[in-house]
């Protein structure tokens, strides 16, 4: 027996050295935690996707210690991707994730109705190569661009590809061109069939339209089997807004201080919380050119009034009285736009303007006619501005230079008077509708005098000055 027990032990030897040898295999251990998203409902995966799904949120489980890269999906939202640490601890990690929603354009595919003679419905849409649908349908698609095709056999395949913003509404009609013997018209008596005049569409058949012969038409050279048909225009995708009007309200400011000023002959102004009505219109003919170089150019236009407006000053004597004021501005221009998407783009405009300020003086008052002049800038302004669109919403800005002719009474002061002139606006815009948009924008105005007296007298005591104009705008704008 002991004999037996030996041989077994030697036959076992083996394995018990391979044991010993191999190395021990440590797991690592897993922790809890708590993965939530708003909204909920959406697909977890850990590290890769080339595996199944850890679940979906909200999720409670156990992850391993460590570093892991989590990925969150749900339809119609921005797929979330980021960096996790897991500790070694036993409370559960919460890691919570909130998902941007998608705005997603549609796009209303139909067939040409101006192509005669075919039957597109039913052929297959593809939107980046991928099938969506089948003709006529509408399609939601991220922003961006994409490439459209629709195809059915015995048609030419049709492709174009658009830009779409988030939200927008686009329609796309495809011109479906039969091929060569794929179409057919009977001919009139039972007689052998004829080509359909859109098998070739190089060589158009002869129609002979009965509004232009005041009758039915000459048919002595025309085909049997084609009828008489009236052209109808082709109505074009316009490439930017055709016109825009637009009326706001604004509270504005102006603010005047000469500087080492001392005599009273360029007394200092205040004003703050001026009422101002602004209108503006914005015209672009070539809006319907299909290239953006040409689509983008345009008029624009604008005048803004303040309401009844009193200045409060003080006469030598003591006496306050109020002088009533006029403020007044005029912009008129040439404009181009080149635009990265719909909402989205940059500019340069310039043209003439004219901002004045002025005050009429009473006989109780004369004796302030010379001590706060008028002023009436007249100028060439050249700028740039742009917008982007984030959603409903976005983001306006101007900045620009005005090269000015003429300040009006306040330059007859003196014998030369160098002005440089800056102005800029910032603000946001909010679409309510299709056609009608909501923007409230501040502005701000720059002069900077440098004055040359005409005599070494009281006005040699004044070598420069600052006007500046100032205002917030509430505006409302409708836009074709």
């Amino acid at each position: 027996m002991a004999l037996r027990y030996v041989t077994a032990l030697v036959g076992a030897a083996p394995a018990l050295v391979c044991l010993a040898g191999a190395p021990a295999r440590v797991e690592a251990k897993p922790y809890p935690v708590r993965i939530e998203s708003q909204p909920s409902g959406a697909t977890v995966y850990l590290d890769s996707k080339e595996g199944d799904p850890l679940g979906q949120t909200p999720y409670s489980g156990r992850l391993a210690a460590g570093s892991h890269t989590l990925i969150i999906e749900l339809d119609g939202y921005v797929s979330q991707v980021q960096d996790i640490t897991i500790h070694r601890h036993h409370r559960v990690q919460r890691i919570a994730v909130r998902l941007s929603k998608i705005d997603l354009a549609s796009i209303e595919v139909t067939a040409n109705r101006e192509r005669r003679g075919s039957d597109a419905t039913g052929a297959r849409i593809l939107v980046d190569g991928k099938e969506l649908g089948k003709l006529p349908a509408t399609i939601k698609v991220p922003a961006g661009p994409h490439q459209v095709e629709v195809v059915k056999d015995g048609y030419k395949t049709f492709e174009t590809w658009i830009e779409a913003g988030e939200g927008e509404k686009l329609a796309v009609a495809a011109d479906m061109v039969p091929l060569a013997g794929a179409g057919r018209v009977a001919a009139k008596g039972g007689g052998r069939a004829q080509p359909d005049p859109a098998d070739d569409p190089e060589e158009p058949p002869t129609r002979v339209a009965a509004a232009e012969t005041g009758g039915e038409g000459d048919r002595g050279d025309q085909p049997e089997g084609l009828v008489a048909e009236e052209k109808k225009p082709v109505e074009l995708e316009r490439q930017a807004p055709f016109f825009s009007i637009g009326a706001g309200f604004e509270l504005g400011g102006r603010r005047y201080r000469a500087d080492e000023n001392s005599t009273q002959s360029l007394r200092e102004y205040d004003a703050g919380a001026v009422p101002i009505v602004r209108l503006s219109v914005e015209l672009n003919p070539l809006a319907f050119a299909t290239s953006k170089w040409v689509s983008g150019w345009g008029f624009y236009g604008g005048y803004a009034r303040a309401t009844p407006l009193d200045s409060a000053a003080r006469l030598q004597s003591g006496e306050e009285v109020d002088v009533p004021t006029t403020w007044t501005e005029l912009d008129l221009g040439l404009r181009f736009r080149y635009r990265f998407r719909p909402g989205t783009h940059i500019g340069l405009e310039g043209g003439y303007g004219k901002h004045a300020f002025g005050f009429d003086f009473s006989d109780q008052t004369e004796e302030l006619a010379a001590q706060v002049p008028d002023v009436d800038y007249e100028f060439w302004r050249l700028g740039v501005e742009g917008r982007y669109s984030f959603g409903m919403l976005a983001a306006l800005g101007s900045a620009g230079t005005r090269m000015v002719n003429s300040i009006g009474e306040l330059g007859d002061r003196f014998a030369k008077t160098d002005v440089i002139a800056l102005g800029g606006t910032i603000g946001m815009a909010a679409t309510l509708t299709r056609s009608i948009e909501a923007q409230l924008v501040g502005r701000y105005d720059r002069y900077s005098h440098e004055y040359t007296a005409m005599t070494q007298g009281e006005l040699a005591a004044t070598s420069s000055g600052l006007d500046q104009f100032f205002g917030v705008t509430l505006s409302a704008f409708f836009v074709y």
